[in-house]
């Protein structure tokens, strides 16, 4: 299987910024357009729980980081 192109995640990540974000903004690290994104990624990856999504990210962190503009950091780094 190809891995999407840039326009698509851009496309995705564009449609996920107009949610809501319920976070209080002070204590933001991630913006929830891009949180949003890996959780979809490793759900379709075959995760089934926060455990299993942290460890597919870690486990994908490169390539993640070739697509997704996690602005210099990935949440799974910083753990």
């Amino acid at each position: 299987m190809l891995p999407p192109s840039v326009t698509t995640i851009s496309r995705l990540l564009e449609q996920l910024s107009g949610l809501e974000d319920p976070r209080q903004q002070a204590k933001v690290l991630y913006p929830l357009p891009e949180i949003l994104l890996l959780g979809l990624a490793s759900s379709l990856a075959g995760a089934d729980d926060i455990v299993e999504m942290v460890r597919w990210a870690k486990l994908n962190a490169d390539s993640c980081a070739a697509i997704i503009p996690m602005h210099g950091v990935s949440p799974t780094m910083t753990r």
